[in-house]
């Protein structure tokens, strides 16, 4: 297992003060603060409809909360002209959930697009900078694959590769477990480790994913119908009284036993708040 450093820089790299967010009439999050430190891996985690997805998109800058403010990097997210946006983006990756890749482009073609796109590097450097990525991935052997000929665990680690080619100093990965099985999702959770310890980078991660959240975080925050119920360290965490904490607990202690077609449909089950 990589090993964890001390979380020795207190710089916050990410803030969110006050965050209440509505669709139509409907309150999707409410009065939501965090901030996360330099070399943190903060997870954010809640059930379906919890209101993760949401305050993701405002994080990055998605979509504009109807109350509170983000500052991403140090620059407030309200005031921020499009140009800076623009720049500001360069200096953040994010890992969506299924990968996102780009069906019609080879897997090295895809991770190489952001280099493309915001450098002005050759085309070698570009070459070797994107087999780096992939090698840390290990999919060394995957560069030529189309994004079809993947499976899910290729298929994530193939979209982090992307996300991380430009060494972003802060990285959000959007559920890495989903649809995951448990080998490829412990897996994919050492790597989420060691890309932190690797390349000194910050990492957010938003899942429903209890034991994943338990074995990388430094701190986690529970989500619950929009409303922060728990924040603090993995022990603390464990050690909340709160009934909504302890019913998320114990529910995962009991999913984990065989599996069956209800814990499949949990794992692949999507926020779609």
């Amino acid at each position: 297992m990589p090993s964890r450093p001390a979380q020795e820089d207190h710089t916050v790299v990410l803030n969110a003060n006050g965050l209440s967010s509505f669709y139509g009439n409907r309150q999707i999050l409410h009065d939501v603060s965090l901030s996360v430190a330099q070399g943190e891996i903060f997870v954010i985690m809640g059930a379906s409809g919890s209101g993760k997805t949401t305050l993701l998109r405002h994080l990055i800058g998605l979509s504009t909360p109807n109350a509170g403010e983000v500052t991403l990097l140090g620059n407030p997210l309200s005031s921020i002209t499009k140009p800076k946006l623009y720049e500001l983006r360069k200096r953040i990756g994010v890992a969506f959930q299924g990968g996102a890749l780009i069906n019609s482009m080879s897997v090295i073609d895809n991770v190489e697009l952001p280099l493309r796109q915001h450098t002005s590097l050759d085309d070698s450097t570009i070459r070797i900078m994107s087999r780096m990525k992939l090698d840390m991935m290990s999919l060394h052997d995957t560069e030529n694959m189309m994004p079809a000929q993947l499976s899910g665990g290729m298929l994530k680690r193939a979209g982090l590769a992307r996300a991380v080619v430009m060494d972003p100093q802060l990285l959000f990965f959007d559920e890495p477990s989903a649809g995951l099985d448990p080998v490829t999702s412990a897996e994919l959770d050492e790597l989420i480790i060691g890309l932190r310890n690797a390349l000194r980078m910050t990492v957010v991660v938003v899942t429903h994913e209890l034991e994943s959240a338990l074995k990388i975080a430094d701190r986690v925050m529970v989500l619950a119908e929009g409303r922060i119920v728990a924040l603090g360290t993995v022990e603390e965490i464990t050690q909340s009284t709160d009934p909504r904490v302890q019913s998320m607990l114990h529910r995962q202690v009991r999913d984990r036993q065989p599996v069956g077609e209800e814990y499949l449909d949990h794992l692949t089950e999507e926020d779609d708040i």
